[in-house]
């Protein structure tokens, strides 16, 4: 099975819902890749950072 690394993933994440779902402001986008997701997540949570579901975060909240 082939890793995909956690820029593909995350640049994917973002740019195929995104657009999908009406978005068209590029600002939106490109302001979701500045920002890493995984810098939210715990270490044992990094596999699942960049799926297509909601993750805890801390104090009963989520990141989706």
């Amino acid at each position: 099975m082939k890793t995909i690394d956690l820029e593909t993933q995350h640049h994917d994440m973002v740019q195929h819902p995104l657009h999908a779902l009406g978005v068209h402001d590029r600002r939106i986008p490109d302001a979701m890749l500045r920002v890493p997701r995984e810098r939210f997540l715990p270490e044992d949570m990094q596999e699942f950072v960049y799926g297509d579901s909601p993750l805890p975060i801390a104090v009963g909240q989520t990141v989706s």
